[in-house]
């Protein structure tokens, strides 16, 4: 005899006429369900804590959500104050959806100004390095341009030494 017979019997719901045989034979066959899951899954491993743990908590849910679908307040009280719970659920996880969102796109913001400031002081650097370079090579070039000549004019002056000199011999 399976969980589902069992509980049926004993509740004395087995009847198939009774109104309510179809929602407590669903309710039973899913929690047959959830045990034969979580049977099979920790048979060999029930020594490791976290499986177990997590058995204890699914049969507490399950524990949980029975208890509540039996609970002597009617059904509409009860799914009413189901409702309202999840309600409450939901609107305390779409606050916390948007304050993650803004968290985010605050972080971002941040990120993005650091890099644009960092970008920024990286391009400075570079103008400053280029025309700081540009300043040497015309420095240089210059300098340069003063060696040549005053090679060129001692190069003619001698030169022109050379050809004094051969004219006078």
């Amino acid at each position: 005899m399976d969980l589902y017979t069992l509980f049926m019997k004993s509740v004395g719901f087995y009847n198939t006429s009774t109104p309510c045989y179809f929602y407590c034979g669903l309710i039973c066959r899913l929690a047959s369900l959830l045990y034969r899951y979580v049977y099979y899954k920790t048979k060999n491993i029930m020594k490791d804590q976290s499986k177990v743990i997590a058995a204890l908590l699914i049969g507490a849910a399950a524990g949980a959500v029975l208890g509540l679908l039996f609970a002597p307040d009617s059904g509409e009280g009860t799914r009413g104050a189901i409702s309202d719970y999840t309600g409450d659920l939901v609107g305390k996880a779409k606050s916390k959806a948007n304050d993650l969102k803004d968290y985010g796109n605050n972080a971002v913001d941040r990120v993005k100004s650091r890099f644009n400031g960092a970008a920024e002081d990286l391009y400075n650097y570079r103008d400053g390095v280029e025309s700081n370079v540009r300043d040497r090579a015309n420095n240089i070039a210059g300098d340069v341009k003063d060696h040549v000549d005053n090679v060129k004019s001692r190069v003619k002056s001698t030169a022109d030494n050379v050809n004094d000199n051969i004219q006078q011999a």
